[in-house]
């Protein structure tokens, strides 16, 4: 959605990847900073890219799934929501 700033996201997703490089298990380059921004301005919410530096390829699937999965736990934590704004009410007593 568009509640959030950018400043807040960014920090979302860099506190993602300080778990990154502490986990092992993630095949991550954790020498290289994450490439953080705004992929698209839809109509209902902000579309980010996150790009991050992997050596190991047979492991991309896996490392994609990790870090997706982390930085949904690590918006919770920051109180942003991924879900898009709601734009419309719907009615559901009679009128």
């Amino acid at each position: 959605g568009y509640e959030s700033s950018t400043d807040k996201v960014r920090d979302m997703f860099n506190a993602a990847f300080e778990q990154v490089k502490a986990d092992s298990d993630i095949a991550v380059e954790p020498q290289h900073p994450l490439e953080i921004g705004v992929y698209d301005n839809g109509d209902h919410a902000v579309e980010w890219v996150v790009y991050y530096y992997i050596k190991d390829t047979s492991k991309v699937l896996k490392t994609r799934l990790q870090m997706r999965e982390l930085f949904l736990q690590t918006s919770i934590e920051h109180d942003i929501a991924l879900s898009p704004q709601l734009t419309h009410q719907v009615r559901t007593e009679a009128v």
